[in-house]
């Protein structure tokens, strides 16, 4: 039994044999031998036992039901926050374009204060940032734009784009193993946002240096891609929820971001695992479907 449920299965077992209850359904979650975490439903009821009071216990996997459950929870995060994204973007966009326009009217006016204006772009620029992240949440994917894509090529992009921002960090991105023709069907902007993403995290949870590790590999079935940092790791209260909107452990983080590139993923049929160890680092292990 998880050392999490442990408690409130030994209160549910005292009370059936204290006689306090008549019978007591319990869920909870248990590891398998082989490390396997399962989700079950515990019904106990009061017996007895060669004249000894007992509890006889029936316990059934409900592991698929919870799936279901996560599952429609998520699809419904999902579809409530896109909608949110949509009236958002687009009620921040149109005052956002007035208010650039003017200051670039007013900029060669003011030339003594040209770092202000600086200052003022650049975070206009991170506005536009978030609102492009919040359309992406609800526009409707479109395969049309589906191509074959070498996918070596479009992690060397990638990497090439955040490179001096890794290097500005003293953070080494080392992509060595990453084989040859590795080729898959997908969206080319779509595929570097993940990447862009997912990378871009990796360079931030190390503000004091060191390495991500990217490996892409032909595997049985489909192509496995990793992503591995040293960083401060994932805390295990937001493993749980990882992917949910808004869910962040950045200080100017949105929580947007991991949110597009699962749905990103979901949409070229991808499936995404994450691994962390606190203040040892994180892997993001995707599998693409190959070509």
């Amino acid at each position: 039994i998880h050392s999490c449920d442990q408690q409130k299965v030994k209160k549910s077992l005292s009370r059936i044999i204290e006689r306090a209850s008549d019978s007591e359904i319990v869920t909870m979650s248990c590891h398998t031998f082989k490390h396997k975490l399962i989700y079950t439903e515990m019904v106990c009821i009061p017996t007895t036992f060669f004249g000894e009071t007992a509890v006889q216990i029936i316990l059934r996997d409900i592991s698929e039901r919870k799936q279901t459950e996560e599952l429609m929870l998520r699809s419904e995060k999902l579809s409530i926050a896109g909608q949110l994204a949509a009236g958002i973007a687009h009620e921040i966009r149109n005052p956002l374009t007035a208010i650039k326009g003017f200051l670039q009217l007013i900029k060669p006016k003011t030339k003594d204060r040209d770092q202000y204006f600086e200052i003022v772009f650049s975070e206009l620029s991170r506005i536009e940032i978030i609102l492009s992240e919040l359309l992406m949440l609800a526009k409707p994917q479109q395969t049309a734009s589906m191509q074959t894509l070498d996918l070596k090529k479009i992690i060397s992009e990638v990497t090439a784009l955040l490179e001096t921002q890794a290097n500005l960090n003293g953070i080494l991105m080392n992509t060595s193993e990453i084989e040859e023709g590795l080729l898959m069907n997908g969206d080319q902007n779509q595929l570097k946002q993940v990447f862009i993403n997912l990378i871009k995290n990796a360079v931030e949870s190390m503000p004091d240096g060191g390495k991500v590790d990217i490996t892409a590999k032909a595997e049985s079935d489909g192509i496995l891609v990793t992503i591995r940092d040293e960083g401060v790791g994932i805390p295990e209260s937001v493993m749980k929820r990882i992917g949910e909107p808004f869910l962040t452990t950045k200080e100017k983080g949105t929580g947007l971001g991991l949110m597009v590139t699962f749905n990103i993923l979901e949409n070229h049929n991808g499936t995404i695992r994450v691994d962390s160890q606190p203040e040892k680092g994180t892997v993001f292990h995707i599998m693409f479907p190959a070509k």
